[in-house]
């Protein structure tokens, strides 16, 4: 499992891991994404945990969309993603 993570002088992700370990993804508390253009020319959900370090993963793994549901709903609550009632 690789834990580390490249990024350029431009603040690009160069690579992604490919997976965080359950320690390190209870510790992310929020993300960012890298579209492509510039000088970045990889997209990326950028995880920033809470000691600010930061992990570049592919956005079209599950499992990178799957924590950041979890993220989500830790910072805007409980309800976040859930449908509307309509009576």
């Amino acid at each position: 499992m690789c834990l580390s993570v490249t990024v350029s002088f431009d603040d690009c992700c160069l690579k992604h891991v490919s997976s965080l370990g359950h320690k390190v993804q209870r510790n992310v508390v929020q993300y960012t994404r890298q579209n492509v253009d510039g000088g970045c020319n990889l997209p990326a959900i950028i995880f920033i945990t809470k000691r600010n370090r930061l992990y570049c993963a592919n956005p079209a793994s599950n499992w990178v969309k799957k924590l950041m549901i979890r993220v989500d709903k830790k910072r805007y609550g409980a309800k976040f993603g859930e449908k509307p009632y309509k009576g």
